[in-house]
Order: structure tokens, then C-alpha cells, then sequence
């Protein structure tokens, strides 16, 4: 439909673009945010934040296709040296739907 940008992922910035996702949206970047524990080297998140979050998600029909095809892989996409920590922030999400479509999901790490 368009392009939307996103700062910093929050539900509520996901339920603000609830009429511009459909079984073929595909949301893909830097939403600041992991999406699990997985998600992180030291496993420490704001539990109630992620949790909002993908609750959100859930009920807009998407899902993080890369955890979907990779399970419980460990891909990391940013490395903060003031914390010794590495986390993926940057995800690939689409519509539930679209699992059966995919095949392959990638990040690569960037190092700030």
C-alpha cells in the first residue's frame, strides 16, 4: 500500500498502522527493539515492553518471519560496545500467511 516509517517500534505504533497492514504487508528495519530473549546475548529485555508488542502483533496477524524460519538461531544485528551486548533489532515481519511463501531470512550484524 505505502511506505510507513517506524523510529522505534512500540504497539502502539503498530495499532496506529492497523489499517495499513494486510496479508501481504511485509515490515522490514531497525525497530530499535528485540523481540525475544533470543533476541539478545545477555537475554535481558523489557519483558513487559516485548510483550506488548508482539500481543500486538499477534493480533494484527503478523509474525518475525526470520525467528519463524530459524527458530531458536541466534543472528545478532547491532553490537553496543558500551554494554558488551549483542542484539537483533532489525527484523523482518510479515502477515502469518506469508510463512508458506517464504524461504530464506537473513540478517547481517552492523557494528556502530
Amino acid at each position: 500500500k505505502g511506505w510507513s516509517k517506524i523510529y522505534y517500534a512500540s504497539a502502539e505504533k503498530f495499532r496506529e498502522l492497523r489499517e495499513e497492514i494486510d496479508s501481504k504487508t511485509i515490515l522490514v528495519g531497525d525497530l530499535n527493539l528485540p523481540l525475544s530473549e533470543l533476541d539478545k546475548s545477555n537475554h535481558k529485555i523489557n519483558k513487559k515492553e516485548v510483550k506488548e508488542v508482539n500481543r500486538t502483533l499477534e493480533k494484527l496477524g503478523m509474525i518475525d518471519l526470520w525467528r519463524k524460519l530459524n527458530g531458536d538461531g541466534k543472528e545478532y544485528t547491532f553490537f553496543s560496545v558500551v554494554h558488551g551486548t549483542y542484539t537483533k533489532i532489525d527484523h523482518i515481519l510479515g502477515h502469518k500467511n506469508l510463512t508458506i511463501q517464504c524461504k530464506k531470512s537473513q540478517n547481517r550484524e552492523r557494528k556502530l
